[in-house]
């Protein structure tokens, strides 16, 4: 068989196995989803009990961030397209929010947004997924290869990165994965850009990084552009000095092209940010959301703390109580999808090989240095005060490693594979054969009973009176009992001992694989497979479509109490989580009923409704958005009416003379607010006050809003700079939204004052007056208003973001880069073609 032969088979190697492992959800009526929609309350009540059976089985409950907010958000943006419109803002969740800007559906990522279109987003799911692995395992093969590696090390490198447990294990939140898949197509492109300063791989490079941005998780795409930089300073600085300045001048205007292209998503994504309550983390904060040393065993027990498919316990799995310093941290998500480290037990074994080689140091050195930095290793500390390293979960940075890993993988491939490695083989085989009996003999020792009885005491001795257990205090023998009854033991008993089993039987196939003879290569590369199989199938099980957002009457009863104002829920449950909120439409899940909602699970929550409502009660927030109300009281609060609630949905009945009950069923319970304000009105009014835009000594809008004397219907709180107008309100006020960026107001007959919204207040919302622009001021703190003279008037509102503007520019820019690279890579072929 030829080079080229072996190469293409290789290749469809790497198609054909994502195929075998997603194909099934391809077919008709299956979607890849972890959790069917219907399985959220109250929606499963109201559906055929079979049905729900069925998409029950083999659920994947703790990945639900597919369904909410990444489906409803890629349904909302296809809806916006085949209304003929740019979706650019989502008016149904967070009271409002910049829908692209969220960037988690990565609806702009070319390959979701032609399979979004043309498929729904629902059925192009499983297709998108394939056509993920199949790109993380193909380039990493060419690079491979590009490193004059021999086919079968560089195909079984490639299955390493495309089927590790970290693509498997976030699959299911795609644009983790898609930002991760284009890093080996960068370095291909820094590889052949060694090789000479050509445009064709400048074209490759800036392509390769701005898809990555434009997949929608900007932290990962950061580390793929540090981890392309760190290769391109090695490898470009070695190329013949007579090239080396156009190179690195070419490498260098290629990233920079790249970030570019990225522009029309990460500068809206910047701005959002700005506009959250995610800011920078501190450097402690950064360290405490780090991985802690025990994780380390998932190299070899992937599900040894938590597992997706298991009925999720809360916070509350024993072994993380056990073993871990900030359990409460660490809930199955964290401890599943962050800190998957599974690579496979025969690429594990292979790595070791890698480790050996020379040509492995600069891969070794960035395995290394990512898992220091996803463990938060003090060797790091300085790296933890750059913004890139303080926008999220320092865990991410393994996303690079992974690939580094299955480099290592590749050339440990390649030593083994040598006849005269022998005794490197029989030392692998017997690390192999030490995994055997070590998960043999640790399957059978496993007794639940035997944990349960050990692990009691041990809980209520080292977490009594600790600050992590603060809110579950007193934390005696019978407290501890009550969080981890024997159900639960037995359940992490049963997945230990299944992860060691696991860890027996591959170890004893990898050993037999490294002793093979002549068919080694197919011996390893399918030990690898059926491994990391084994471990995908499970938790990317496809449901079946069925109505996945049926109407009931539970929705029904929500939207005619809410009519085109917002829900609000009412959850009393202490401490920092709400528990019954999840039981109440949750957050998202009414918006794809075209129901707006007050709450909003997302990246980007509009901070300042939120910091209004933290002020009023600080229970109101749940991590970086609005949740609940935690008092049946404030059901009344005059903040509710300018923040336009016309509903409050809750589990347990609530008297209150605002309230109307216009639906009940067993813990579902909806309320229309009786006089709510409408979503515009007029006021004669403003109070001005001194209001620099954040919570603290400087802003006085925050308390004035929440002070008794306020009352939304007679006056606005404005700031010192806003424009001034009196007079009389009143008058009839008509809303007409056109689309999502654009509401137009009919004002009739008012005596003039402000007219007042309770539409969030966000950059690139402007406004015309009787078709002359006007200055949209902050209204309340959050919502927005525009000043009135008397008289009959038409204000229209629409979004027109600059950060957007300034971001297709910016695209169109690495677009012309690219193209004008691909030109001048195509003309020498045009000119032979003329001389020919």
């Amino acid at each position: 068989m030829t080079a080229r032969a072996g190469d293409r088979l290789a290749l469809l190697v790497l198609f054909l196995v994502p195929l075998l492992l997603l194909g099934r959800a391809c077919a008709p009526g299956q979607v890849l989803l972890p959790r069917h929609p219907v399985r959220f309350a109250p929606l499963d009540r109201h559906v055929d009990p079979a049905f729900l059976e069925e998409v029950s089985r083999g659920e994947n409950p703790v990945m639900i961030d597919k369904v909410l907010p990444i489906l409803t958000d890629a349904r909302a943006f296809v809806r916006g397209i085949r209304e003929g419109r740019v979706p650019l803002w989502d008016p149904r969740d967070a009271g409002g929010s910049p829908l692209l800007a969220q960037s988690v559906a990565g609806s702009l990522y070319p390959p979701n947004l032609l399979g979004h279109l043309l498929l729904g987003p629902e059925k192009a799911f499983a297709p998108l997924a394939i056509l993920s692995l199949f790109l993380a395992g193909g380039f990493a093969f060419l690079f491979l290869r590009a490193r004059a590696l021999p086919a079968a090390p560089a195909l079984l490198g490639a299955l390493a990165f495309a089927l590790s447990g970290h693509c498997l294990a976030n699959l299911h939140y795609p644009c983790k994965v898609d930002a991760l898949v284009w890093l080996p197509a960068a370095f291909l492109a820094v590889e052949r850009l060694a090789q000479g300063p050509r445009p064709g791989p400048a074209a490759g490079l800036a392509a390769s990084l701005g898809l990555s941005g434009l997949a929608g998780f900007p932290q990962v795409s950061a580390y793929v552009v540090l981890a392309t930089a760190a290769y391109a300073a090695v490898r470009l600085t070695r190329v013949a000095p007579e090239a080396r300045a156009r190179t690195l001048l070419l490498a260098g205007g290629a990233g920079i092209a790249g970030l570019a292209l990225a522009g029309v998503q990460l500068l809206p994504a910047a701005e959002a940010s700005r506009e959250s309550l995610r800011s920078l983390q501190t450097v402690e904060s950064f360290r405490s959301s780090s991985l802690e040393t025990p994780l380390l065993t998932h190299f070899l027990l992937p599900h040894a703390f938590a597992s997706p498919t298991e009925p999720p316990s809360g916070r509350l799995e024993p072994f993380a109580w056990l073993l871990l310093q900030r359990p409460t941290v660490a809930d199955s998500r964290f401890l599943f999808t962050e800190g998957a480290l599974y690579l496979g037990i025969a690429p594990l074994l292979l790595l070791l090989a890698g480790l050996l080689r020379r040509e492995g140091r600069f891969p070794a050195a960035g395995f290394i240095a990512s898992l220091l930095f996803a463990f938060g290793s003090p060797l790091l500390a300085p790296l933890t005060w750059t913004p890139i390293a303080r926008v999220g979960v320092p865990a991410r940075a393994f996303a690079v490693g992974t690939f580094f890993a299955a480099w290592l993988v590749a050339l440990g491939v390649d030593r083994v594979l040598r006849p005269e490695n022998s005794a490197l083989r029989r030392s692998l085989a017997g690390c192999a054969l030490l995994l055997v009996l070590f998960g043999g003999a640790g399957a059978l020792a496993i007794r639940p009973a035997r944990i349960e009885a050990g692990a009691v005491p041990r809980l209520v001795e080292r977490w009594r009176g600790s600050p992590e257990a603060a809110r579950i205090e007193p934390l005696d023998e019978a407290k501890v009992r009550s969080l981890f009854p024997p159900a639960v033991f037995e359940q992490a008993g049963r997945r230990l001992r299944g992860d060691l089993l696991r860890l027996a039987i591959f170890a004893a196939l990898s050993g037999g694989a490294l002793l093979a003879g002549r068919n080694r290569p197919i011996a390893l590369a399918a030990v690898s497979i059926a491994d990391l199989l084994s471990l995908g199938w499970p938790i990317l099980a496809p449901r079946r479509a069925g109505a996945l957002f049926p109407e009931c009457p539970p929705v029904s009863a929500t939207r005619a109490a809410a009519g085109d104002l917002r829900v609000v829920r009412c959850d009393p449950t202490p401490g920092g989580e709400p528990a019954l909120v999840y039981n109440l439409l949750r957050s998202n899940l009414l918006g794809e009923y075209g129901i707006s909602d007050l709450s909003g699970h997302m990246a980007f929550a509009p901070r300042r409704p939120i910091e209004l409502f933290e002020a009023l009660d600080p229970a109101t927030r749940y991590r970086d958005w609005l949740a609940r109300l935690t008092d049946p009281a404030q059901v009344g609060e005059p903040l509710l009416d300018a923040a336009g609630v016309g509903a409050v949905l809750s589990a347990e009945a609530i008297g209150d003379p605002r309230l109307e009950e216009t639906y009940r069923e067993e813990g579902f319970h909806v309320y229309r607010r009786r006089d709510a304000l409408p979503r515009a009105w007029v006021v004669p009014r403003g109070r001005f006050v001194r209001d620099d835009g954040r919570p603290g000594p400087g802003n006085e809008a925050i308390p004035a809003v929440l002070s008794r004397s306020f009352h939304p219907r007679e006056e606005v709180v404005l700031p010192e700079s806003a424009s001034r107008s009196t007079g009389t309100g009143g008058g009839e006020v008509r809303l007409r939204a056109v689309s999502a960026e654009r509401l137009e107001v009919a004002v009739r007959g008012t005596g003039g004052g402000y007219l007042v919204t309770s539409e969030v207040f966000y950059p690139g919302w402007t406004a015309t007056l009787d078709g002359k622009p006007v200055a949209v001021e902050r209204a309340n703190y959050a919502w927005r208003a525009v000043a009135l003279p008397p008289g009959d008037h038409d204000v229209v509102f629409f979004y027109s973001p600059r950060s957007l503007s300034i971001g297709l520019a910016a695209s169109a820019a690495g677009g012309l880069f690219v193209l004008a690279c691909l030109g001048l890579r195509l003309r020498p072929r045009r000119s032979r073609s003329s001389a020919a």
